[in-house]
């Protein structure tokens, strides 16, 4: 993240996740999300081509922040938005 990142509406630390390294600045990269199959998800997990986040689950209260920013954010797609 740096003074010419797009995606600075939805910041997370190693209190949100702890799958997130602790003093590592993040943020939820919105511009470039994507809807996916969860099969193909899944599969790529299965193949190791994705490494699963450790902990694999987001706490609800995160998940919960993330989709209330993600309702107005302007770096995400309308039809994106739609999906939540």
């Amino acid at each position: 993240m740096d003074d010419d990142c797009a995606d600075d509406e939805c910041p997370l630390s190693h209190g949100d996740y702890a799958w997130i390294e602790p003093n590592h600045p993040t943020v939820v990269a919105f511009s470039y999300a994507r809807a996916y199959d969860v099969a193909k998800l899944e599969a790529a997990f299965r193949s190791g081509l994705l490494a699963q986040p450790k902990p694999p689950i987001i706490p609800a209260k995160t998940l919960a922040k993330i989709r209330k920013i993600a309702a107005t954010a302007r770096e995400l797609d309308r039809d994106l938005k739609k999906l939540l």
